[in-house]
């Protein structure tokens, strides 16, 4: 999956960065969910051929083991990972990240959901209840992707025109 996405996308990328700029330089990017896990290995990529990929992802998921963390801090520069308390797709996937031993390739930062706030100290720290699901059995669709995809006060996922599923009140 990401590995695959990774590699068309960098076939489809390097002529132009090239073309542009000759090799080096720094590029930022930037993914939401499954693009942040794209993002990642794409930075990877950037970063075998000579550039200094700056990575931010936004509820975007842990990719492999501290090996593959350790690798990436090493080619790469400090990524930023945002998450908020009441994202349940990224508290379901909590327990199997941590079953496998993934971890995050840079630091994970807490911010608001419904507004543009970075926490800092004490406010930062993720709530227990973040850190394990805490919905009893299967998470209903409705608004589970709202939260999701609300970072900052700013819906950045696709608003499918479904009622009954997709849209809630913000």
């Amino acid at each position: 999956g990401f590995q695959q996405a990774g590699a068309e996308l960098w076939e489809l990328i390097e002529p132009h960065l090239n073309r542009e700029r000759g090799s080096g330089g720094r590029v930022l990017l930037t993914g939401h969910s499954l693009g942040g896990g794209t993002a990642t290995v794409l930075a990877l990529h950037l970063a075998a051929a000579g550039w200094a990929p700056e990575l931010v992802t936004i509820a975007g998921p842990r990719l492999g083991d501290a090996a593959f963390a350790k690798r990436f801090r090493e080619v790469c520069l400090p990524a930023v990972h945002l998450v908020h308390d009441e994202d349940d797709v990224l508290k379901s996937n909590t327990q199997l990240w941590d079953n496998l031993g993934f971890q995050h390739v840079g630091r994970v930062v807490r911010c608001g959901k419904d507004v543009p706030c970075i926490y800092e100290g004490e406010e930062a720290r993720l709530t227990d209840q973040a850190a394990q699901p805490t919905f009893g059995g299967t998470p209903s669709l409705k608004g589970v992707f709202v939260d999701h995809c609300r970072y900052l006060g700013v819906y950045i996922g696709v608003r499918i025109e479904h009622p009954s599923v997709w849209l809630r009140p913000l």
